[in-house]
């Protein structure tokens, strides 16, 4: 009995020393599950911002943890890594699943990079998603029940709409709700080139078919919204300081575009076209010479228009010797003279070139200014490289002494007495520019079949201001060895006078006791 109590009493110590250990590795276990999950909730309280939007959590998981520009924007956990995250709750570039910072938009350095042509519409894919806070619409905006709608988008100047307006695209989307456009670059990898388009109540995803037309849509959209902006604030702005320093900022996004259309000098010189024409009368003087300073760039590919002209034009007439006149206006000139093929269709282009001339001629040693004008026109070559220029200068001349004899008639005798003396000086410029045209070889070949029908106004015939001064270029032509050159002094046709018959001794030009006559026919 006593060694059966024994046998007992060891059973009884050996299940009670089991019960024991299997106590001790529950509690184990129960510590080991405790810390991890305190482990885990400090891991998510550390990977999740600092509020209680759930719906952007979401949003972030579906369309990717790259777009730190959008405000609903949250990174999505990783199992395999987790994103750092900036103080603001927004994943840091590092943290990034790419390892890349978004692409910023719209810098002035990106001009020097790839160009895309404007797009006004297009095919595309388009998927739309509801930052809701319910469970359905977090359900259906996961990744894998994510559906894409093929839509023909049209980008309209002030909204973008669908050809077939259904499904995603229902309800236009106008640019003035677009709070942000930015690529989801962490899907590139999948051929899946996307961009989000974030509106108040969600975000409109688009994907392309490669890298290229992802970007154009892009900088398309952003084009447009840059527009609709402008044209709202501008036309809007009346402070004088506010309207030029917006302009400014509105040529320098136009300039710093990747987009290449005519739009993009085109509706900067419109919209200030619009604008000077409403605060004109509001500008100081040096408000007017900071918006041509502006406008600079611009018109280094595109004439101004008839209001700017007219800007420029009350700009050489109120400020001949301003240092703009000599520093800005020129380049403008050059272009304008090089590449104008019809004055007929813009006048205003012609009346600010004779402006500009005019302000030259009041510079110091204005004569010498206005020649050496004409000799930078013509180039160091022996043949000036830009066929236009001639017949542009010549009717500029043409024009400028028409509106002389004009401006003459147009006042009474005693008002002419005290108003022609600066108009002399004025007309003497213009002549001067047509001498040292005849100086160049190859011009004037040219220059004497343009001048010989006499395309002048009788009462310039008449007066000794004109024909004494114009002989000068008449004697190049007298003296040129070429006989088409020499045969110019003639009349164009039988019957007709040509300057032979006004400088003949007894004629009505003949001041110089016949000396050019004696040139002529020698």
């Amino acid at each position: 009995m006593a060694a059966i109590a024994g046998i007992a009493t060891c059973l009884s110590n050996t299940e009670t020393t089991s019960l024991i250990k299997s106590d001790v590795r529950k509690q184990h276990v129960n510590n080991h599950i405790k810390e991890n999950s305190s482990t885990m909730s400090g891991t998510m309280s550390l990977l999740l911002p600092r509020h209680n939007s759930t719906d952007s959590v979401l949003s972030q998981s579906v369309c990717g943890s790259d777009s730190g520009h959008s405000r609903a924007s949250t990174p999505e956990v990783s199992p395999r890594a987790s994103p750092r995250i900036s103080p603001r709750g927004s994943p840091s570039p590092q943290g990034s699943p790419t390892g890349q910072r978004s692409r910023p938009v719209f810098r002035r350095q990106i001009s020097t990079g790839a160009k895309y042509v404007l797009l006004n519409r297009g095919e595309i894919q388009v998927c739309r998603l509801n930052h809701t806070r319910t469970i359905i619409s977090k359900i259906m905006n996961s990744r894998y029940l994510r559906r894409w709608e093929n839509h023909h988008l049209i980008l309209g100047d002030t909204e973008v709409t669908s050809s077939t307006p259904s499904g995603f695209m229902e309800k236009a989307v106008p640019y003035s709700n677009i709070e942000d456009i930015n690529i989801i670059s962490r899907w590139d990898a999948g051929q899946n080139f996307c961009l989000r388009i974030t509106i108040p109540d969600g975000s409109v995803l688009l994907q392309a078919p490669n890298y290229y037309l992802r970007d154009q849509w892009l900088y398309s959209m952003l084009w447009k919204r840059h527009m609709l902006k402008y044209r709202r604030l501008l036309k809007n702005t009346r402070r004088p300081e506010i309207l030029v320093r917006e302009i400014k900022n509105m040529i320098d996004m136009s300039l710093s575009t990747p987009i290449q259309d005519e739009s993009v000098y085109q509706f900067p010189l419109d919209i200030v076209s619009q604008v000077l024409q409403q605060n004109t009368d509001y500008l100081t003087r040096v408000e007017h010479e900071n918006i041509i300073k502006a406008l600079g760039p611009l018109l280094e590919n595109k004439n101004p228009s008839h209001v700017i002209c007219d800007f420029f034009i009350k700009h050489c007439k109120n400020s001949p010797r301003s240092h703009i006149v000599i520093e800005l206006f020129t380049p403008v000139v050059h272009r304008i003279l090089k590449y104008n093929t019809d004055f007929g269709k813009f006048p205003q282009l012609r009346t600010f070139v004779q402006e500009y001339v005019h302000a030259l001629s009041l510079q110091n040693d204005g004569r010498k200014t206005v020649k050496a004008f004409v000799q930078r026109m013509h180039g160091v070559s022996s043949t000036c490289p830009h066929p236009r220029v001639l017949p542009n200068l010549v009717a500029v001349c043409l024009a400028a002494v028409y509106n002389y004899y004009e401006y003459r008639r147009n006042w009474d005798q005693n008002s002419y007495r005290s108003s022609t003396e600066g108009e002399d000086n004025r007309l003497l410029c213009f002549i001067d520019m047509m001498e040292t045209m005849s100086e160049f070889d190859d011009w004037r070949p040219s220059l004497s079949s343009l001048l010989q029908p006499i395309p002048f106004p009788d009462d310039a015939l008449s007066e000794d201001i004109f024909t004494g001064n114009a002989r000068r270029a008449l004697v190049h032509f007298a003296t040129d060895a070429r006989c088409d050159v020499h045969q110019s002094v003639l009349g164009i046709r039988e019957g007709k006078e040509g300057w032979f018959h006004l400088y003949c001794p007894g004629g009505i030009a003949c001041d110089d006791d016949g000396e050019l006559f004696a040139l002529m026919v020698s």
